[in-house]
């Protein structure tokens, strides 16, 4: 019975996996826009912060 629910728990995860691979890949240069930016901002909130 386990085994049955594990499998069919796979079947339903691998086609939302299919979904989320093509968006990790859109996110994954914005995140390299972002992180130059961040480290813009860090010195900005620790002025802010009392």
């Amino acid at each position: 019975m386990f085994f049955y629910l594990e499998v069919s728990l796979n079947s339903e995860v691998e086609p939302l996996n299919s979904e989320v691979e093509p968006l990790n890949s859109e996110v994954e240069p914005l995140n390299s826009e972002v992180a130059p930016l961040n480290s813009e901002v860090e010195p900005l909130n620790s002025e802010v912060a009392p």
